[in-house]
């Protein structure tokens, strides 16, 4: 994987301070999303990992975690920030369902709830997230251990219905959230059709430039749609129609079957 400097300190940093406070609890951390999907732009992405432990974490030992985060790792994190979840190993070799445990959470959209007030943050994160057997799916494909064991020796693998029907649950609303959400929306769906009619999963990007290179019968506004959201993904403006958008969603959930 090739970084820039300034990530590659990152990352370095992540798995630092993961073996300084977790120290022999730690038995890996993964990356997944854009960093192993060839889209990262540290200009419009996050980076996304998952460290994965053996045993759950005191309250004391996510204070640690979080305060290096604030003090070490956010300084360097791309535009969007860092995304993680920590797992316990027993949970990760498990058949994957729909919505998986975790034993504490942080991405930037929970930054101002953390420093609002942190402790009662840390000892609410943990749960279930529905998002999870997306990103072990994308691990069991492309991942990358950052630090321990390969991740095919820690992950069960993701079926494909457990991982369709996030996906489905994602794009579900397209018709609504593509309004307020274009870019995003409009790429996703590409990336669904392109997941449904090849069984990989593809990037934001990527799912879209396959939807330009693969469905032939697509109108020249839809192509165009799209490749307004690919250059704003990849930071340049676009202007977008309300009238076109909610047509494109709609032939995009009639491409996948989706009434």
């Amino acid at each position: 994987m090739n970084f820039d400097k300034n990530t590659n300190k990152l990352l370095e940093n992540i798995i630092i301070s993961s073996k300084n406070i977790l120290k022999e609890n730690l038995l890996g951390i993964y990356l997944h999303g854009s960093t192993v999907l060839g889209s990262f732009n540290p200009s419009i992405s996050d980076l996304d990992y998952i460290i994965v432990v053996n045993k759950k974490l005191s309250t004391s030992v996510k204070e640690k975690i979080m305060q290096d985060v604030i003090e070490k790792l956010l300084p360097l994190a791309p535009r969007k920030g860092l995304e993680f979840h920590i797992l316990l190993a027993e949970d990760c070799r498990k058949v994957i369902e729909e919505e998986m445990e975790f034993d504490f959470h942080f991405s930037d959209y929970h930054l101002e709830n953390y420093l609002s007030n942190p402790l009662k943050y840390i000892e609410e994160m943990h749960g279930v997230d529905g998002d999870l057997a997306v990103h072990i799916a994308v691990i069991n494909q492309s991942g990358k251990a950052l630090y321990g064991p390969s991740p095919k020796e820690i992950f069960s693998i993701v079926s494909k219905d457990i991982y369709w029907n996030s996906v489905l649950s994602d794009i579900a609303e397209a018709e609504i959230s593509i309004i307020s959400t274009p870019t995003y929306t409009i790429l996703n769906l590409c990336r669904s059709l392109a997941f449904r009619n090849t069984e990989k999963i593809f990037s934001k990007v990527d799912g879209g430039r396959w939807i330009l290179n693969n469905i032939t019968d697509i109108s020249e506004e839809f192509k165009i749609l799209i490749l307004s959201a690919i250059n704003e993904y990849e930071g340049q403006d676009a202007c977008y129609s309300d009238g076109s958008l909610v047509l494109f969603a709609k032939y995009m959930l009639d491409q996948l079957n989706i009434q």
